[in-house]
């Protein structure tokens, strides 16, 4: 009996130690691919970083976390040109407008800043939902109300950010004017926050989405909904919204790995791809809308029929929304990847992390110049 208890034992563990070789080996060839195939900067923080954007020309690098710092640095030697000091807790979202002249940002302290990218100063407070200047119906006043993403119309003139109770707040750059406000986000009956807003090239049209499942496409000159774009078979949230191919055209993907291409004019979805099995917080797309980009999420294992609490993927997939092929996997991150974008321009991915970096990853050998 004894003997067979040391068999047993002996088994169990050669078994464990071969799969912990096997899993070694494969992560090593994962990562020596990917750097094979992607020349990958990596800019180290002292702190985790939740948000991160390139600015237009690719000189700047902005970021943002927790404490509420953002810090600029240049992208081709890493060297810190601004630390700037305002918002008092984490920073949710940074954008550069497109002439690059100012960088916008919005926190959970209920503020968003605008900071002058050619000396490093404040502009101006653009949003304090403590303060507002108008009174927006059913949202809190003097309270700190998170904002969240940030989009700057084509001609950096404008600002939209979405907010909670299904609102979104378009404001005036240069002079903090509120010109828009559109609300309507709801599921049963409670209005959701949005999560991703998007203009379109033209800048005529403002796409807002959020964890109600839908898409909202608003005529800007005409200040009003101009249709909802809804999923009839699922109200899983969706965690971005992209404007593709002109102004007609969105892409979503949602909190289930589904990818989906919506036509604004026909008003349905052209266009579906379930991209992964995991849980995803963040996502991004080329311009054309061809390749998209997706956290590695959350994976919850079933056991007997019931949902084991999983684990967090620390890889980003890359993959063609309209050909059937394999995912492209960049490896590197250690921790939670809070961020990622798509820098068409340069046919980059920048993503930052848990784990107290920025990557740049050059991903123009797989999608070409």
């Amino acid at each position: 009996m004894e003997t067979k208890n040391r068999k047993r034992t002996r088994f169990v563990i050669l078994s464990t130690s071969f799969l912990l070789f096997c899993m070694i080996i494969m992560f090593a060839i994962n990562l020596v691919r990917t750097y094979n195939s992607f020349k990958v900067r990596s800019y180290v923080f002292d702190r985790p970083v939740y948000t991160t954007s390139l600015s237009f020309d690719g000189k700047l690098l902005a970021s943002g976390g927790r404490d509420g710092m953002l810090n600029v640095r240049r992208v081709n030697d890493g060297k810190i040109v601004y630390e700037l000091l305002g918002h008092t807790r984490a920073v949710l979202s940074v954008a550069f407008t497109p002439n690059d002249d100012y960088l916008v940002s919005s926190a959970a302290d209920g503020t968003v800043w605008v900071w002058d990218m050619h000396s490093g100063h404040q502009i101006r407070l653009l949003l304090d939902s403590q303060r507002l200047p108008i009174t927006i119906p059913n949202f809190p006043s003097s309270e700190e109300i998170p904002f969240f993403d940030i989009s700057i119309n084509p001609d950096s003139t404008l600002a939209a950010i979405g907010t909670i109770l299904g609102t979104t707040i378009v404001v005036e750059i240069n002079t903090g004017m509120i010109v828009f406000v559109f609300q309507g986000h709801e599921e049963f009956g409670r209005s959701e926050d949005v999560r991703s807003v998007s203009f379109s090239p033209n800048g005529e049209r403002l796409a807002t989405t959020g964890n109600d499942g839908t898409v909202h496409i608003w005529q800007l000159k005409r200040d009003q909904l101009e249709v909802v774009l809804k999923n009839p078979d699922t109200n899983i949230d969706i965690v971005k919204v992209k404007f593709i191919n002109g102004s007609d055209s969105v892409i979503v993907a949602r909190k289930s790995s589904a990818i989906e291409v919506w036509s604004i004019s026909k008003r349905e979805m052209i266009h579906y791809l379930l991209a992964g099995n995991q849980s995803i917080t963040t996502a991004s797309f080329s311009l054309d809308g061809k390749y998209f980009i997706i956290d590695g999420g959350r994976i919850d294992p079933v056991y007997e029929g019931i949902p084991i609490l999983g684990h967090h993927n620390t890889d980003i997939f890359m993959g063609s929304v309209y050909k059937n092929i394999p995912l492209e996997t960049l490896s590197g991150h250690q921790g939670y990847i809070y961020s990622i974008d798509f820098d068409f321009r340069r046919n980059t991915i920048v993503s930052c992390s848990d784990d107290k970096t920025v990557r740049i990853w050059d991903v123009s050998k797989l999608i070409g110049p």
